[in-house]
């Protein structure tokens, strides 16, 4: 082992994730002082810079990595920390028919600076398949001529710009440039030191698609194949963008959105080749979703239409309408939220390169507001989806409770009184027996239509479950949920006779101020008409 025996070490292997899906893409090597793994490489580097025998733990440990490394599940890959003088070692472990040289990724340090010598050195390996890979990136000089010169497979993130991505907007903007730069084909980014789950939504969303940290995995002697991401909800995504996309619609002035429709000829071929692209990415890609049903021509077709009228030289409602089309198709073909967004991320970010290509650098500037504004208007579009119930279009259980806890605060600060109402329909259990389930949705979904005059009154409508209902509303003298429910009932009794609803209620103030107080007071109302077979609690 290069006569280091009085240094014990060991190798350890830290997953580098796919933040899309959690696949593990590959592991990274890292040496440890045995006995201290946790403790990190410092340790080790300590006791032998004591012993002078740095360059050759280095060594010891690369042997390791290659060895113990081959053990890793089939078809990841092994990254590892090259110095110079660790390329014969590695040369000689690649004349073995089992190395696998297209599955090593060598690491080159970013700061340093003897970029030709690289060059000449990993022009071999490159013949074998071996991977290359920035380390680092931002620690040192980030200069991009040595992504020119060395043109990595990979490229390394320091940990501290991601510390400070979504914190400080002068990281945001390098990283956002960063991934418009290079070419999503050929060259990968990975964040290091992702060590908070909020950072995995902001790196997805500036679209770097991998990750390596201990949110995802300490370093450890096992195999992962797959890390459980703690996702936000999509609810958050589209909160989180709606400001950016205001202040960037604002920033599309008439004479902008005049400029991009007059460049037509340029833009309609360059949209036509990008949609393409896009649909054969949603269509061959490998990540982990169900697309199902598709009609790739109408897809294809929808796309086009929808980028041709988004460069037309106007905004309006005809915009938002077909944000929402393109919402729908891809719930019912099974594209998530987050698919298409990166897709669409790879479309701008190609769009701008070929303009820039084209030393039309202010037109892709005006484009970028633009894709960003289309994007949140999508996102809405998939966040209502998200929140109605399908069967009868009112909000979902957890969007009415979610819409009730944000205004009650504002409510008790203004001392305005609002009022929940709980209803459940009366006789529902008869359709259900007699008629059958199918007959039995098809009321409920009437049910739904009655109640979007509610809906377009602002008033929140949710369905809490099975048969029941729940309705927020402003509270006013003469004007009570028992009024409005009662509208609600003498239209249903025109086409289900045998249909009622018992309603409890329950006044902001006087009955609680809390949404689970406000809900057992309504129960215990609803109660004295009818004992209710389920609860439907806010928690």
């Amino acid at each position: 082992m290069g006569g280091g025996e009085n240094i014990p070490t060991s190798v350890v292997f830290q997953p580098i994730v796919d933040l899309v899906n959690g696949k593990v893409l590959g592991y990274e090597a890292l040496g440890r002082l045995a006995g201290r793994e946790d403790e990190g490489f410092l340790p080790l580097a300590n006791e032998a810079k004591a012993q002078r025998r740095l360059a050759a733990i280095r060594r010891q440990l690369q042997v390791q990595a290659l060895s113990k490394g081959a053990e890793r599940p089939p078809g990841t890959l092994l990254f590892l920390n090259m110095t110079m003088g660790q390329l014969a070692d590695l040369r000689v472990f690649l004349a073995n028919p089992d190395a696998h040289p297209g599955r090593i990724v060598l690491e080159i340090p970013e700061g340093d600076t003897r970029i030709e010598r690289w060059q000449a050195r990993l022009q071999e390996f490159r013949a074998q398949g071996v991977g290359v890979a920035i380390d680092d990136w931002g620690v040192g000089t980030a200069d991009p001529l040595r992504l020119i010169q060395l043109h990595p497979n990979w490229l390394k993130i320091d940990v501290a710009l991601v510390r400070r991505v979504g914190h400080d907007e002068a990281v945001d903007k390098l990283l956002d440039l960063l991934v418009r730069w290079v070419n999503p084909e050929t060259t990968h980014l990975i964040a290091e030191g992702v060590e908070q789950s909020e950072q995995i939504m902001k790196l997805r969303r500036l679209g770097i698609r991998y990750g390596q940290g201990f949110a995802l995995g300490r370093p450890s002697s096992t195999w992962p194949v797959s890390i459980d991401i703690p996702l936000p909800s999509s609810r958050r995504i589209s909160l989180q963008l709606q400001p950016l996309a205001l202040l960037q619609v604002l920033s599309l002035s008439d004479d902008v959105l005049e400029h991009i429709a007059n460049e037509q000829e340029v833009l309609a071929p360059l949209f036509r080749t990008v949609v393409a692209d896009l649909a054969a990415w949603i269509g061959s890609t490998v990540l982990d979703v169900r697309v199902h049903g598709i009609d790739w021509g109408q897809y294809v077709r929808l796309l086009e239409h929808h980028f041709a009228q988004l460069t037309r030289g106007r905004l309006d409602e005809t915009d938002v309408a077909r944000g929402q089309q393109i919402a729908r198709a891809h719930q019912r073909y099974g594209i998530d939220l987050p698919y298409y967004v990166l897709g669409y991320r790879k479309l701008q970010a190609e769009v701008a390169k070929v303009l820039r290509m084209q030393q039309r650098v202010d037109l892709a500037e005006m484009l970028r507001d633009l894709f960003n504004w289309d994007i949140s208007v999508v996102m809405q579009a998939y966040q209502e989806l998200l929140d109605r119930d399908s069967l009868t279009g009112v909000l979902t259980r957890q969007a009415f409770w979610d819409g009730v806890n944000r205004q009650i605060p504002d409510a008790l600060q203004q001392n305005q009184a609002w009022a929940f109402g709980l209803m459940e329909l009366e006789g529902f259990q008869t359709v259900n027996e007699h008629l059958g389930h199918v007959v039995a949705d098809k009321v409920i979904e009437q049910i739904g239509t009655l109640m979007h005059d509610l809906m377009a009154a602002q008033y929140l409508v949710g369905r809490l479950g099975g048969q029941a209902f729940g309705l927020w509303m402003p509270h006013r003298e003469g004007h009570s949920v028992s009024h409005e429910v009662a509208r609600v009932i003498r239209a249903l009794k025109q086409f289900q006779p045998d249909l009622s609803m018992a309603v409890g209620t329950a006044v902001l103030g006087p009955d609680g101020t809390t949404a689970e107080a406000l809900y057992a007071v309504a129960d215990t109302h609803l109660l004295r008409q009818r004992r209710p077979k389920r609860r439907h609690s806010p928690s």
